[in-house]
């Protein structure tokens, strides 16, 4: 007698930011949980984010960073000083990118020269 069981990859429900703070003019830290449905095995996460401005006009794409499944933080460097973020957080399977996370934001970059003592 054999048995096959099957799984059924589907796309993955949205993570939920946990974390999220400046750490100085040019870099956010973001930490965020795993969806509560994965739906199958994750493959990656896409970090979106971009100038809040630019992120609620639809005028520019966001940028964006990919990570590996077992990764949820993020330090983003080399955004611009004095600076609104706006940032969402998507997880991915093999069928594909399930519901993007909550914005998180708008975080406001510190001016050169300031940063959080942690």
């Amino acid at each position: 007698m054999n048995i096959s069981v099957h799984f059924v990859s589907a796309e993955p429900g949205p993570p939920r930011f946990t974390k999220a703070f400046v750490i100085r003019s040019r870099s956010i830290y973001i930490n965020w949980t795993t969806p509560a449905v994965t739906n199958g095995k994750l493959v990656k996460y896409i970090v979106y984010y971009d100038k809040t401005e630019a992120y609620s006009d639809n005028t520019t794409l966001p940028m964006n960073q990919t990570l590996p499944p077992n990764i949820t933080w993020l330090v983003i460097k080399d955004l611009v000083p004095f600076t609104k973020y706006t940032l969402q957080v998507q997880a991915f399977t093999e069928v594909g990118g399930g519901n993007m996370s909550d914005a998180m934001g708008p975080l406001l970059t510190f001016e050169d020269g300031k940063f959080r003592l942690c």
